[in-house]
């Protein structure tokens, strides 16, 4: 508060300080454990003006399809915070696999 001779106060308020968002592939509480395994980021330019996120995360093999929606959910409020200062225009695309694909395990497979 500021206050003046007159005994008048006046409120200034600073601007809040926010916490940066939890990193994206962050696990979540009650949640099964995730794993990012790709990523891309766009922000816009002259070929397109849209912000641009895509990520790509694992979950284990026993994961419910509900399981793994919730999952991609938590995950769009952390990539939502992340963007939200970003103008409008954002496109996100997320993917969850309960596979991980790896060079080792595509060659075992292309041998059978």
């Amino acid at each position: 508060m500021v206050f003046t001779s007159s005994g008048d106060a006046n409120v200034i308020e600073k601007p809040a300080e926010r916490a940066a968002p939890p990193a994206i592939g962050s696990s979540i509480p009650g949640l099964p454990p995730v794993k990012l395994l790709t990523s891309r980021e766009q922000n816009p330019n002259d070929a397109s003006p849209l912000t641009y996120r895509e990520y790509a995360f694992a979950v284990p093999e026993s994961t419910s399809e509900e399981s793994a929606a919730e999952v991609l959910r938590a995950q769009l409020r952390y990539v939502e915070a992340h963007i939200a200062t970003a103008k409008t225009g954002k496109l996100v695309n997320l993917a969850v696999f309960d596979v991980e694909f790896t060079a080792s395990r595509r060659a075992r497979r292309s041998r059978r």
